[in-house]
């Protein structure tokens, strides 16, 4: 199976759903600033647009299940899918999260503490409901519940990855290597990090390796070069990889480059080497979402 509308459209939802949750998640976090505010458009068109890619997405979902062009899916097909599959019903409940979302940043006033813990526990629900349209919604009894968790928890930690991202690039870009105040907000912001990418880390190993020995028997590993499923796997892997390297590189010597630069007066090399890390960091998990929502698609045992 090639590259397909399907595949675009499930990495643009996966993406937008990441910063959605991410991003105010960490914004709260690691700031803890007035300097950066959260910017409640910029949540609201992520809501708007999570919920044109969820319905594009829930479309192509149930014309592939029946076998026809969207433009041809029989009504009572639709209607079934919505109201008696788990596919519908965490879709229904996506769709309630984001719309609640939206009522909510439409409410006068800034974004207040208790409002961003709001928007980031229905965001958390939107990224969650994701995982009904994987693999693990295809077992049964209790090791489905038990890896609709951990593919939950995976999704929901590489979501925060990609949201600090976010705000960490934020940060580094407006930091002028002239402005002391700034470079040390900056070095503060990237110290926080350090504890919670560590976590976030672990998490995403445990629970990807729990999710792979459901897939997979261990005589099946030998097999993956050979598949369309194992190469898009083993590419993932090496992105991730690559990923935990730059982590590691921004943990262990770009952050702590940057504070002893702030103390000498002379910041402005370390903060472009601290801009390009994170700023390949983040492509590469943009990547890493796009084989994921492919990888969704494709039978694991083909």
């Amino acid at each position: 199976m090639g590259l397909e509308a399907i595949h675009v459209v499930r990495w643009a939802l996966y993406t937008d759903l990441g910063f959605l949750f991410g991003a105010p998640l960490f914004a709260s976090l690691l700031t803890k600033s007035p300097s950066m505010p959260v910017n409640a458009r910029a949540l609201g068109a992520l809501a708007v647009l999570g919920l044109a890619l969820s319905g594009a997405g829930f479309a192509l979902t149930v014309a592939a299940m029946s076998g026809t062009p969207v433009a041809s899916i029989d009504t009572d097909v639709l209607k079934f899918v919505l109201t008696s599959t788990s596919v519908g019903w965490a879709f229904l409940g996506r769709m309630s999260a984001l719309l609640a979302m939206l009522v909510i940043l439409a409410a006068p006033g800034s974004v207040q503490p208790f409002r961003l813990m709001l928007i980031t526990l229905l965001a958390a629900i939107a990224v969650g409901s994701l995982a009904w349209s994987g693999h693990a919604a295809a077992s049964q009894g209790i090791s489905s519940l038990v890896r609709l968790t951990s593919d939950i928890v995976h999704m929901l930690a590489a979501s925060a990855w990609l949201g600090a991202l976010v705000i960490l690039l934020r940060q580094v870009l407006m930091t002028k290597p002239w402005e002391v105040e700034h470079r040390r907000q900056t070095a503060l912001i990237l110290s926080r990090f350090s504890f919670a990418g560590s976590v976030i880390v672990i998490t995403l190993i445990v629970t990807g390796s729990l999710n792979a020995a459901f897939i997979f028997k261990p005589s099946g590993l030998l097999l993956l070069p050979s598949t369309t499923y194992g190469q898009l796997l083993l590419i993932k892997l090496i992105a991730f990889g690559v990923m935990l390297g730059l982590a590691a590189l921004n943990r262990f010597y770009l952050t702590p480059a940057l504070s002893n630069s702030v103390k000498a007066g002379d910041a402005t090399t370390a903060i472009f080497a601290v801009r390009t890390s994170i700023g390949l960091e983040l492509a590469l998990a943009t990547s890493v979402l796009a084989l994921v929502a492919w990888l969704g698609t494709l039978d694991p045992n083909a």
